[in-house]
């Protein structure tokens, strides 16, 4: 996850890049692919960010980047870091933001809707 003051500028950088732009229902969240090698990034606008995360892993991805990543139950996630909140997306997921050694990481779950 990566914040940044333009998402649609941001994007057309990747693009030129190579990436494909993977828009969600939100502007202010854009997946973005390498399809040669799966790689996927997630560029927040700081609008979305401050509506969708807790306030704290806002702050720590303003300084510098995050990981999200899948996994089948956060109920089985054992973290050493600290949880800065948990949220329930409209979209369907359980968030928990966690700041660890190596910066933030968001664990998400699948939930029904």
């Amino acid at each position: 996850m990566r914040l940044v003051s333009d998402v649609a500028a941001t994007v057309a950088v990747y693009e030129h890049q190579g990436f494909r732009a993977l828009p969600t229902d939100e502007p202010g969240c854009v997946g973005l692919m390498a399809d040669a090698s799966r790689t996927v990034l997630m560029l927040l606008g700081r609008d979305y960010a401050d509506r969708s995360m807790p306030a704290e892993a806002v702050a720590e991805l303003g300084a510098g980047t995050g990981l999200y990543i899948w996994v089948d139950s956060l109920a089985d996630v054992a973290s050493s870091g600290t949880v800065l909140g948990e949220m329930t997306t409209a979209y369907g997921t359980r968030e928990r933001y966690v700041r660890e050694d190596s910066g933030l990481v968001a664990y998400a779950e699948t939930i029904s809707t």
